[in-house]
């Protein structure tokens, strides 16, 4: 990092942790001097992750002045940033960043939780006219929610929000209700059923007419509240990740989705047969449970989807293997997250793959040597098969970095769906994280969104 910042490239991207933070504080300032001198057109990500929720009250004002520093002599530089709020922030109040265009928080319980929301709300009015993109993580309380009001509106085109209560969810989508394009929904909830109509403007009756890409996970009330706003013929991503299989009745409100051509599904995957999908090019298939036992009566010879390139499944079901089997012929990567149960229907499949480059069974023990000599003989010669475990989430990761979807978080989703079945392998168990918990990190451990102490 500090190589980065000293070697005057047009674009910085900068991680402030707990460890390099000493060194990075000379190595800015000594850049700042040579941009005054020599001024250089630098547009910089900055990343504070150097605090957390264990952080006491005097580290926090340290850091506060730290960032205070840096923020001030590189405002005009800052595209993207993002930091931790924890009340002592109080900069953010006059501090204007002009080509700001994308503002993370990363907000944790202090004394006193208003302070941290002025501080918020602070931040996003002044940078209202350049910013584009806004997510909001982790706050641990909810009766703060009257400063967003006081924001008449959000001209955004993507919202992350993640772990908020639904009266926040349902401000913050009003708010951008016009220009949204991408919303992205991680683990918020309601204790209570949600009464609050902002404005008294707000019904479930109104659609979010420029959205386009949506992904809500973990969230029920909201995924009961959010299908009734969208319009399914605009949407070019679709992210569904949810536990309650009872539910999935909402996704009656999704029959058309012709644009669709990102499809993460986990769950009830038998909707996919009342889908128009004729421009589908992804699609994750995930089921919690895998077995025969949940499948559904229909008839999945129709599940046939023209333009369909790369399909993930979890098992060998019926109906993975009548995903598989139906758009053979189009296929380009192929990946089986559970091939060993029920290997024998992979051996048994009659089809051929004719387009097929890339082909990941996490398969071991016994059926591994006959099902990889079963797939070769339907795949082109040149077609990589992984079997390794590690080695298929690596290409996971760098072939998600590929995508052309502005939808925040693939990458890291699929790698902890992946890394789930690698702990099942070296451990014998699965991790309880929601996404399977291993991205390189333990379950004991923070992620570097969040607490880091790596570089």
């Amino acid at each position: 990092t500090v190589y980065l910042v000293c070697s005057g490239a047009g674009k910085w991207n900068i991680t402030v942790t707990r460890k390099n933070k000493k060194e990075l504080l000379p190595a800015l300032l000594a850049a700042k001097t040579r941009q005054i001198k020599e001024p250089r057109d630098i547009m910089i990500t900055l990343n504070f992750a150097c605090c957390g929720r264990y952080t006491d009250e005097s580290e926090a004002e340290k850091c506060s002045k730290w960032k205070k520093k840096v923020l001030k002599d590189w405002r005009y530089h800052i595209t993207d940033l993002r930091t931790e709020i924890l009340g002592k922030e109080e900069f953010f109040h006059k501090l204007i960043f002009p080509q700001l265009e994308a503002l993370e928080f990363r907000i944790y319980l202090v004394k006193d939780p208003s302070a941290n929301m002025q501080i918020v709300t602070s931040a996003i009015c002044n940078n209202i006219l350049s910013l584009e993109k806004l997510t909001i993580q982790n706050p641990t309380y909810d009766e703060d929610m009257k400063f967003f009001p006081l924001i008449p509106s959000l001209p955004l085109s993507t919202l992350v929000i993640d772990k908020w209560q639904m009266g926040t969810v349902e401000i913050l989508v009003s708010l951008t209700r016009e220009t949204l394009t991408v919303l992205d929904i991680h683990s918020c909830f309601s204790y209570t059923p949600c009464v609050f109509s902002y404005r008294n403007a707000y019904t479930v009756q109104e659609k979010l007419p420029q959205l386009e890409h949506l992904s809500i996970r973990y969230s029920m009330d909201v995924f009961k509240l959010i299908l009734h706003q969208v319009d399914s013929s605009k949407l070019v991503t679709l992210r569904l990740v949810n536990n309650d299989f009872e539910d999935y009745c909402y996704l009656d409100q999704l029959t058309t989705l012709p644009k669709c051509k990102f499809l993460w599904l986990d769950g009830k995957c038998d909707r996919l047969v009342d889908y128009e999908l004729d421009s589908l090019e992804v699609l994750v298939a995930i089921k919690l449970d895998y077995s025969d036992y949940f499948d559904s009566k229909t008839d999945f010879s129709k599940l046939k989807f023209p333009k369909l390139k790369e399909l993930t499944v979890e098992g060998t079901c019926t109906w993975c293997i009548q995903l598989i089997q139906q758009n053979a012929d189009t296929l380009e990567r192929l990946t089986i997250l559970r091939p060993n149960d029920g290997y024998c229907k992979l051996l048994a499949l009659d089809c051929v793959f004719p387009n097929m480059r890339m082909l990941a069974l996490r398969c071991t023990g016994r059926p591994l040597k006959s099902l990889v000599s079963s797939m070769e003989d339907k795949c082109p010669k040149s077609t990589t098969i992984l079997t390794d475990s590690i080695e298929i989430l690596e290409e996971t990761k760098r072939h998600a970095k590929t995508y052309p979807y502005p939808m925040p978080g693939i990458k890291d989703d699929l790698t902890h769906v992946i890394g789930s079945r690698i702990r099942k392998d070296i451990h014998g168990f699965d991790s309880e994280d929601e996404f399977g918990g291993y991205d390189g990190y333990s379950l004991k451990e923070d992620r570097p969104a969040h607490d880091s102490d790596s570089d």
